[in-house]
């Protein structure tokens, strides 16, 4: 690859790129898994068509669904995150488990009794 395109990405992804209309920004998405279990999407992203496409395409694509936003949020706080490291895909399992292990430690952090 070039030294120009490795040089223009990195100020593209600072934001130093003249000229530069796109804007990294996060977005939302929700929806349901197949076992009908909540979903709630956020991805930062520099392109919000595209990113809102593909994930899409891979919610449907493994039987689940995306709705419309704001349509699951409204009883919801946010508590937690769970950044996922690649190798990618990850398994069902792998998420459960680290989903699981942020949920009881932030439960912990806010002076709630956790029996397990």
């Amino acid at each position: 690859m070039p030294a120009i395109n490795i040089e223009r990405a990195i100020r593209k992804g600072s934001g130093n790129e003249k000229g530069n209309s796109s804007s990294i920004e996060v977005i939302n998405h929700e929806g349901y898994e197949p076992g009908g279990m909540t979903i709630l999407l956020e991805a930062i992203t520099e392109n919000r068509n595209r990113t809102a496409a593909e994930l899409r395409m891979t919610v449907n694509k493994h039987g689940g669904n995306l709705g419309e936003n704001g349509c699951l949020t409204y009883p919801f706080e946010h508590r937690t995150e769970v950044h996922l490291q690649p190798p990618y895909p990850i398994e069902k399992q792998e998420l459960a488990e680290a989903m699981l292990i942020e949920a009881i430690a932030d439960l912990e952090a806010s002076s709630i009794k956790v029996e397990r």
